[in-house]
């Protein structure tokens, strides 16, 4: 089981979870009402801190992603309107890009050819805050998704507690936490972040 954890802001935060054994870290970049919303000069310091064999991912927006490179950054986490993604990846061909897809209550499979494309996928759940709404939602609709996509990073309000269960029932490639596992917004409470990598590592 892969584990990405999200929502640094301290360079000391992103050593620990790279030597607890993350395998991916994020930062998050233009969306400035966020509280774990970087600067590109803070964003530029956390992925030069990020050591070898652990990827830095930026989680950023259409207009985010046009200072990706700029910021050091090779894999981004997208959000977009899914009717947007295809062309967004073809002006984009450098990056690797991971789109966010928000889980509701239902299912609307049409939507999902939008997203067929693309390697990796990441469940969100659906909300009207930026940056993820940091609570579960209906793992059985992200079961679904899953089946249909492939390959998907599960997120949405996971924790230590509830990490095993959540992967059980998905069966995703990675899980990724960023609420679950702080003190306060941003800030990394590391002895949640080495349980959670612990708990998800013992289950995939």
């Amino acid at each position: 089981m892969k584990v990405k954890i999200c929502g640094h802001t301290r360079v000391e935060d992103i050593a620990f979870s790279a030597i607890a054994g993350a395998h991916a870290v994020g930062v998050v970049f233009g969306f400035p009402s966020s509280p774990r919303n970087t600067s590109e000069e803070l964003a530029r310091r956390l992925r030069s801190s990020v050591p070898p064999f652990t990827e830095c991912v930026l989680v950023t927006n259409e207009d985010g992603i046009k200072r990706a490179n700029s910021l050091g950054f090779k894999t981004v986490q997208l959000v977009a309107k899914p009717e947007r993604l295809s062309l967004i990846r073809e002006q984009n061909p450098e990056l690797r890009i991971i789109p966010v897809f928000y889980v509701g209550k239902e299912l609307d499979q049409s939507v999902l050819r939008f997203y067929l494309e693309f390697e990796l996928v990441l469940l969100d759940t659906k909300s009207e805050k930026p940056g993820g709404a940091g609570v579960p939602h209906d793992w059985s609709v992200s079961k679904l998704v899953s089946k249909e996509l492939g390959r998907v990073v599960l997120a949405g309000g996971l924790t230590p507690q509830n990490v095993e269960e959540a992967i059980r029932v998905v069966e995703p490639y990675a899980v990724d936490v960023s609420s679950g596992v702080e003190c306060s917004p941003g800030v990394k409470d590391h002895k949640k972040v080495s349980e959670f990598i612990r708990r998800a590592m013992s289950v995939g």
